[in-house]
């Protein structure tokens, strides 16, 4: 009980640094400020030692540069002004950036077990589901409208 209550404070900070409520615009934090915090994250979730933290850690930054390579263009697809050909090259490029992603996964199953067992394999892509979620529970709740005060 006491791991999950830690592993949710960090996922909230985490999630509160990157999309401060306030003036209307999330602050941008470095990339590798956000991957040290979800490195914390994964340490404690899967209880690594440091040697092991050791091995992932240059594992982990070429996945996060692998993944954010096949992310899909957000907001292209939804103008009224596109025509139906645009759309369906919109639609087929955000296909193929999850087929992409999917495929990364698969490849670093292998590459993680070189330094995890696969109970930490499959945990730690349950840990990067879970920050995900979050993640995104928060940009909903912050995109509503906030009652007046």
């Amino acid at each position: 009980m006491k791991k999950v209550k830690r592993t949710a404070l960090l996922v909230g900070l985490l999630i509160t640094i990157v999309l401060p409520s306030g003036y209307g615009q999330p602050e941008k934090l470095s990339q590798s400020l956000l991957t040290k915090m979800r490195l914390q994250i994964i340490k404690d979730e899967l209880l690594l030692s440091d040697e092991q933290m050791e091995k992932l850690i240059p594992i982990y930054n070429q996945y996060i540069v692998d993944m954010e390579r096949c992310r899909p263009m957000k907001g292209k697809c939804s103008s009224d002004s596109l025509t139906d050909g645009q759309i369906r090259t919109c639609l087929e490029s955000i296909f193929d950036s999850h087929i992409q992603s999917t495929t990364i996964k698969k490849q670093y199953i292998a590459i993680f077990a070189k330094v995890l067992t696969m109970r930490q394999v499959e945990k730690l892509y349950a840990v990067e589901r879970m920050m995900k979620e979050r993640a995104c529970e928060e940009m909903r709740r912050r995109e509503r409208p906030q009652p007046p005060r």
